[in-house]
């Protein structure tokens, strides 16, 4: 919770409390020179279930328009 607290987004829905335990989505990223990374996490108490995707988007230097 603390490192969610200073990056990325955090939301919990506490009206799908269950047991104590609600569910949240956390969604961080990073940026790197030619990479952007975009982690999330899903976590869902009811059926006991954590569901982490990581997404990589590469980004290479821009190319000068082609002239037909």
């Amino acid at each position: 919770m603390k490192y969610a607290q200073k990056r990325g987004l955090f939301v919990m829905f506490e009206e799908w409390e269950v047991d104590g335990i609600a569910p949240f989505t956390f969604v961080d990223y990073e940026a790197r020179e030619h990479e952007f990374h975009v982690h999330a996490f899903h976590a869902f108490p009811e059926s006991t279930t954590l569901l982490k995707t990581q997404s990589i988007f590469e980004v290479g230097p821009a190319r000068s328009p082609e002239i037909f």
